[in-house]
Parts: C-alpha cells; sequence; structure tokens
C-alpha cells in the first residue's frame, strides 16, 4: 500500500484491532489475527459457512446471546469470522492446523499464548465461551507462559 504524504493510510488489519470491545464481527485475515494479538487483545474466530445449519444455530443460542456478548464487550475480544461459504484458503488452513477440517469451529486466542488457542468444535455452550474467554484475558493479565 502506498502512503500518502501527510495521510497516513491505516491498514486494515490496524482498523480490527480498533474494534476490541465493540462486540462486532469483522471478516478474519490472518492480519487482523496476528496484529490483534500483538495489540493485546483476545481474539475470537468463528468458522462458519451458509450452508451450515449447526454454525447457525450456534449463533443463535450461544452467540448472540446477551451473556456471551457482554463477555465479548468486557474482555476486549477482536471478532473474526472465518466464511467458509466460498473458498477461504487462509481461514481453512488454520482451522486444520488447529487440528480439524468441519466446522462449526470457535478458536479463542490470549495474546499472552497465541500459539495455544482454546478450539471448541462442533457443538459449545455459552458457559464454556464466557469460560475460556476469561481464562484467555486472566493468562493475558497474568503476562502467561504458565497454562
Amino acid at each position: 500500500a502506498m502512503q500518502g504524504g501527510g495521510v497516513a493510510m491505516v491498514a486494515p488489519a490496524a482498523d480490527v484491532a480498533a474494534t476490541a470491545g465493540s462486540g462486532e464481527w469483522q471478516p478474519f485475515s490472518v492480519a487482523a489475527l496476528d496484529a490483534s494479538l500483538k495489540a493485546g487483545h483476545p481474539v475470537i474466530v468463528d468458522w462458519t459457512a451458509s450452508w451450515c445449519i449447526n454454525c447457525h444455530w450456534l449463533e443463535a443460542v450461544v452467540l448472540s446471546t446477551d451473556e456471551v456478548r457482554d463477555s465479548f464487550r468486557t474482555s476486549g475480544a477482536v471478532l473474526l469470522r472465518a466464511d467458509l461459504s466460498t473458498d477461504n484458503p487462509p481461514a481453512t488452513a488454520l482451522n486444520r492446523k488447529l487440528g480439524g477440517e468441519s466446522i462449526p469451529v470457535l478458536a479463542i486466542f490470549s495474546p499472552a499464548r497465541p500459539e495455544q488457542p482454546v478450539v471448541l468444535r462442533d457443538s459449545y455452550s455459552k458457559a464454556g465461551v464466557v469460560r475460556a474467554l476469561a481464562a484467555a484475558r486472566l493468562d493475558n493479565l497474568k503476562g502467561g507462559g504458565r497454562f
């Protein structure tokens, strides 16, 4: 990207990191994930697709609930949606790296240990998401290192 003289063009990844705690989902990119973790925010990645019935069900009964949305906001999480409705090689590659191919998958990344996200596969509960996010936040406050 060209930098205009005096007008700094902000990278999209930095824009995404700035959405921390907003409760708004952003499109997944590796750059956005890395930038958000480097900026010290927990990151939630939600793998979904238009054809994935279970994904829509989890969005309705878990991810869209007040309890979970409140935890997203209070933890200052960046929310990234990895949409596999069409070909999405970076999102597919990360899913595979985390141990699978199937969706739904929700990964909760802590900036303190970005290589060790909590991965919730197939089905998960509100309590499970809130607990994983609280742990990621706590890790970060402690400076991580201890698993």
